[in-house]
């Protein structure tokens, strides 16, 4: 990049530059495309006049959106062309999903779930630390290209509100995702500090270029399933990198010609034996194993099975809570602060639907936001939202009546699950004897119920299919 207060310095500014880039290109016999080439200006401000930049006496040429690493970058860095790019993408990728399923045939909805988190849900959030900004009109087109992607999962209708599509799917809103996973990588990659709920988590740990990391650090270490009968002195640590590091240290101390280091944490384990983990507590846990003189042997014993050593390591941590100081700090580590970010998301993902007035009606039956929740049911998703092949929804949006054909003057959702004379040899085949005065979300979720609940609404459908033909 180079910068100039004026658009007609970049000329000359930009030579010197380009004849290196030429010089190198030459040495290494390699040619560049001019026909693959371009430059772009990033102005807030409005210029009149285009530079002409050369390389090699070929003149590059100017656009005003410069696409690098599937990011379109606009002279403003305002990166609307860039959402407008993905919205496209996601358009085209839910067409492909119409092929296999649509409101009442096709995949499971946990398949589509999934299938919207692995794809379209990283379509959108490529990049996101580059261009992310947490402003108002970017995040109401990030949450236009989740909704479109989560209706799909959901297969409600298009009239109900985004909070209640989110709460329905279990997937968290977009803009809210993409602000703490931002934070996350500027802890980890930055160390800038992280807030959250007024308490600040600071990122002390030693920055290191995996490249600069010598091979014999990164070693891998081997561990083995854990049996009373192994000789040698045995060493029972809690789920810690830190206890195992101590371990190690008190193993050197105690000269101790073989020691038998035995944990119930794998992940430590196996990050041990990963020779591609460069975390640094990891790196220094190798070298003190590398560096120790006597036999030292990692194995995993499993949790809760009734081995004295393992016991007691538990018994002497669970003592450590109950005391009133600290004897060792420790940094926060990746996966304590991705913990907390998660909780975190729920967090704010429950005041933002609280607050909200949209989706009452789910509101009232689903209070609480959970990210394991799906409901993916096309006519029972009708009764959960109010929106479908209901009076007072076809009243509201396409100014039909609201009156349902038993001669009741308003139909909603409570009238067709409970009083409904139309459906009373339904409820008395599904629904419990008791059902009058069941609540509505323990029969939306009773399996019984709403297999009649299902059948229901596909004779109603059907009804007004037929009525609007």
């Amino acid at each position: 990049m180079i910068t100039a207060p004026a658009s007609y310095l970049f000329t000359n500014k930009s030579k010197a530059v380009l004849d290196k880039i030429s010089n190198w290109t030459r040495q290494n016999l390699m040619t560049i495309n001019n026909l693959k080439s371009f430059f772009t200006i990033l102005s807030n401000k409005k210029y009149t006049h285009i530079p002409s930049i050369k390389i090699d006496g070929n003149n590059i040429k100017y656009t005003k959106e410069l696409k690098y690493l599937g990011l379109i970058i606009d002279p403003r860095l305002s990166w609307h062309k860039h959402l407008a790019s993905i919205q496209d993408k996601v358009h085209k990728l839910q067409h492909k999903f119409y092929r296999i399923s649509r409101a009442i045939w096709g995949l499971n909805p946990q398949v589509k779930k999934d299938l919207y988190n692995k794809v379209t849900d990283r379509i959108i959030a490529y990049g996101h630390e580059i261009w992310f900004q947490n402003k108002s009109k970017q995040n109401i087109k990030l949450l236009q290209l989740q909704r479109s992607g989560l209706i799909s999962v959901t297969k409600c209708y298009k009239t109900v509100s985004t909070h209640a599509i989110q709460v329905l799917a279990g997937n968290p809103p977009i803009d809210i995702k993409l602000k703490l996973s931002l934070q996350l990588h500027n802890f980890k990659h930055h160390k800038e500090t992280i807030t959250i709920q007024n308490t600040n988590y600071v990122n002390h740990a030693p920055s290191q270029d995996p490249r600069l990391i010598a091979p014999w650090d990164k070693m891998a270490f081997k561990w083995n399933y854990y049996r009373e009968d192994t000789a040698g002195t045995q060493i029972f640590t809690d789920e810690c990198l830190l206890l195992l590091k101590l371990a190690i240290l008190y193993a050197a101390e105690q000269q101790l010609p073989v020691a038998n280091i035995i944990t119930d944490s794998r992940s430590v384990l196996l990050a041990v034996d990963n020779p591609s983990n460069c975390d640094p507590n990891i790196l220094e846990i190798k070298r003190l194993l590398a560096n120790h003189r006597g036999t030292i042997r990692l194995f995993w014993i499993k949790a809760h099975a009734g081995f004295f050593g393992n016991e007691r390591a538990d018994e002497y941590a669970k003592q450590a809570t109950t005391k009133d100081t600290i004897d060792i700090d420790m940094d926060f580590d990746i996966p304590f602060v991705k913990k907390l970010l998660k909780n975190e998301l729920n967090r704010l993902w429950q005041i933002r639907w609280s607050a909200s007035t949209k989706g009452r009606e789910v509101f009232a039956l689903l209070s609480t936001v959970r990210t394991a929740r799906i409901q993916g049911d096309f006519f029972i998703n009708q009764l959960f939202t109010g929106h479908g092949a209901i009076g007072l929804h076809q009243e509201r949006f396409f100014r039909k009546s609201s009156s349902c054909s038993c001669g009741q003057q308003l139909e909603d959702q409570n009238h067709v699950i409970y009083s409904c004379t139309k459906w009373i040899h339904i409820r008395n085949a599904y629904f419990p004897p008791n059902h009058h005065n069941t609540k509505m979300d323990l029969l939306l979720f009773n399996k019984k119920s709403r297999q009649g609940l299902q059948l229901i609404m596909e004779i109603k459908l059907k009804g007004s299919i037929q009525l609007s033909e």
